[in-house]
């Protein structure tokens, strides 16, 4: 048994005795349907009857590796309208690990995209630390520095993490001088096998030189705005600050490289 699945089991079996715990002693239907309702305003067991027994069957297939079933579990689980935060970690820790059997990265990404800002305080602390350094290093490995400093800035809230980020000092070390400076950042890129790169932006000006291959466009998902504009060579990019914090997907044919640099200002505004 690997120790991804060591704490996964733990982190199982601590939240179903958390959950169990807090429900008050000899409860019969009714005070449970209310210590549940109540809950929903509650931190941090902050589970409803109806998120808990759908999240428990989903929970039990994906352990059991019935992917199928499974499948079919997350799916009502995801049906559920309004999750409170408590509830929203559960779901992305568990499509998480279901993912990761699926084999399928980029939902896995995603998933943990969307825990992080989240799941401290929420899901167990060990499973926390290990679903952040796991896309820390994914990101990092990937260039995507912005993502990168927003996950260490969410492991941050965790104080049992700073162990795992001690043995990881040199990157994070880096990525502090980055996100605290005031320098341009010059970055060689190589794009995925099916062309793409992305990143969240660090400075609001950006352009592309030293391209060997080809690139087509940039999409733009940001706070306040979503665009698509083709790729001119030569051209530089400034984002608009109503805009709001933005990420950056750059499409190519596969295999391009190029240098990608951010600038604080346009040298020709």
């Amino acid at each position: 048994m690997t120790l991804q699945q060591k704490i996964f089991i733990a982190f199982l079996l601590l939240n179903l005795s958390n959950f169990a715990k807090a429900l008050p002693a000899n409860v019969d239907y009714e005070g449970m349907d209310k210590f549940l309702r109540d809950s929903d305003q509650k931190a941090p067991f902050a589970a409803r009857k109806e998120f808990y027994y759908a999240f428990s069957n989903a929970q039990d297939m994906v352990v059991a590796g019935r992917l199928e079933q499974a499948k079919r579990a997350m799916t009502e689980l995801h049906k559920i309208k309004t999750l409170n935060r408590y509830e929203e970690s559960r779901v992305y820790l568990l499509d998480y690990w279901y993912q990761g059997k699926l084999g399928d990265k980029v939902k896995e990404t995603e998933a943990l995209t969307k825990l992080m800002p989240i799941g401290a305080g929420n899901v167990d602390s060990d499973a926390f630390i290990e679903a952040g350094i796991r896309l820390f290093k994914r990101q990092y490995n990937m260039q995507d520095y912005g993502s990168a400093i927003d996950t260490l800035s969410y492991l941050r809230k965790e104080p049992k993490s700073q162990a795992e980020l001690d043995a990881i000092a040199p990157a994070v070390r880096k990525l502090d001088g980055i996100a605290h400076g005031t320098q341009d950042i010059a970055q060689q890129i190589k794009v995925d096998i099916k062309g793409k790169w992305n990143t969240k932006l660090l400075r609001p000006v950006f352009y592309l030189e030293r391209i060997n291959g080809e690139v087509h466009s940039f999409d733009f998902d940001c706070e306040n705005q979503k665009s698509s504009m083709p790729y001119k060579p030569e051209s530089m990019i400034t984002i608009p600050a109503s805009w709001g914090s933005c990420s950056v997907i750059i499409n190519s044919i596969p295999d391009t490289t190029f240098h990608f640099v951010q600038l604080i200002n346009n040298p020709s505004a």
